[in-house]
């Protein structure tokens, strides 16, 4: 990413040369500098350090010398190099203001590697920053009107700024990914345990009786099949369990470090972006994760468990095994779940209540509307009935003294007495005893 172009201020009058002075130096030492600092003004870089290069022989000591040489390394992006060079001229020179331009010019390569580890290696990159600023600090020490080396460092703390701010980020999007990871790893692990559960109760249904070897050998060679199928989510758990640790021990680190500010520059505060956690998010992180650890740790008890009983043809311990094995792993879900994951299991919790209410009150209601047409129909029914008895009655009694509505009174009594006594038959022989060999049928109630 380009710098602000603030920070290209960094390279204005940073770099500058030395002429030596003949007063002090023989001729042919000078005239090798002289002609190196045009090549250098020329953009003949290679031309200008072989010059420099020449002139050291005669002037193994000099300053100068090592501090165009830096210059010149500077020019070819050999910040490594340079530095060396740098230093060197800051620490033979016995002048003020050429070990404090040598300091600032190490600011600039340390800078300058910043740069470079930004993409790759984002705390490299906010050591370099730091390594810069402290740089620039002693060029102005050395040196108090030197306002480049002021400007500079504010110029660095605002880049450092950014650089704490995607590393902040990042840190927070790995996490997050650590924690969505194992989430899902979990997922899969509760996946399989209920699947081979299901299979454990399916072998149940095909439970052989002794009188079939062949079937009870097949029966058998399943359960083994199935021991060993347990065995293998039994070391895959054991892995995300090891994860579960190393993630908890990497927030442990972090939350031992939150709130210790750099010495320089302060923490950077973006409104646009959140805020890293606190040492108190991070803490409840860790308990969390702890708590995961915990439950998968019971699952994987569970797991051998199920796997050894399997092998022992003991398939009920070893379905109870499973399905504890299942509840813990679904604990630790539970366990990992962030805010944001609860609120909306809580909703859709809220939703199916929701539904499962209105299902029901409709289903009173139609409940009660069907209870209130039958009510109306056996009303209607009693009415009519108590209308047909009325209106018998009546014809009963306008026919009073009639010889043919005598007769088929008394042939209604008649009959209504013939009922009666084969129904008290029908009771009685519900009383009599079964005779030996006679089958009673039985109503089935299974």
């Amino acid at each position: 990413m380009t710098p602000p172009n603030a920070l290209r201020t960094i390279t204005l009058a940073a770099i500058f040369l030395v002429t030596l002075t003949g007063a002090l130096l023989a001729e042919p030492a000078h005239q090798l500098v002289a002609r190196g600092n045009e090549a250098f003004s020329a953009g003949d870089y290679e031309k200008a350090l072989s010059l420099y290069e020449e002139a050291s022989v005669e002037l193994p000591e000099s300053a100068q010398v090592y501090f165009n040489r830096g210059a010149v390394l500077y020019k070819q992006e050999n910040y490594e190099k340079a530095i060396e060079e740098f230093k060197d001229a800051a620490l033979k020179s016995v002048e003020p203001g050429l070990t404090s331009r040598a300091k600032y010019n190490l600011g600039n390569c340390a800078f300058r590697q910043a740069q470079r580890q930004r993409d790759s290696d984002l705390k490299e990159a906010v050591e370099k920053c730091q390594e810069s600023i402290a740089f620039y600090r002693e060029a102005r020490d050395l040196d108090p009107e030197y306002k480049k080396a002021a400007e500079n460092i504010e110029i660095v703390r605002l880049y450092l700024k950014v650089l704490f701010d995607e590393q902040k980020k990042k840190e927070e999007q790995n996490d997050k990914e650590q924690e969505d990871n194992l989430v899902a790893k979990l997922k899969k692990l509760l996946k399989r345990q209920l699947e081979l559960r299901d299979e454990n109760e399916e072998l149940a249904e095909k439970t052989p009786n002794g009188s079939d070897p062949a079937a009870a050998q097949g029966w058998q060679e399943s359960l083994k099949e199935l021991s060993a199928e347990q065995g293998n989510l039994h070391d895959d758990t054991s892995g995300v369990l090891e994860e579960i640790g190393q993630t908890k021990s990497g927030m442990e680190q972090q939350a031992a470090q939150a709130g210790q500010n750099p010495a320089s520059p302060p923490q950077p505060q973006d409104p646009q972006q959140p805020p890293p956690p606190s040492k108190e998010q991070l803490e409840e992180m860790v308990k969390k994760l702890a708590a995961a650890e915990q439950h998968v740790t019971n699952a994987l008890s569970n797991e051998r468990g199920a796997a050894d009983q399997l092998a022992a043809f003991a398939r009920k311990s070893a379905a109870r095994n499973q399905e504890q094995a299942a509840k813990h792993i679904e604990a630790a879900i539970e366990s990992l779940a962030s805010p944001e994951d609860e609120q909306q299991q809580k909703q859709e919790g809220d939703q199916d209540q929701e539904q499962n209410q209105d299902d029901q009150e409709k289903k009173e209601g139609e409940d009660s509307k069907d209870g209130d047409e039958s009510q109306e129909k056996q009303d209607e029914e009693k009415k009519e009935k108590e209308g047909e008895e009325e209106k018998n009655e009546e014809q009963e009694e306008s026919r009073e003294g009639d010889p043919k509505a005598e007769e088929e009174r008394r042939e209604r009594a008649r009959m209504e007495q013939v009922d009666d006594i084969l129904n008290e038959a029908k009771k009685n022989q519900k009383r009599l005893p079964v005779r030996p060999g006679q089958l009673v049928p039985v109503d089935r109630d299974w």
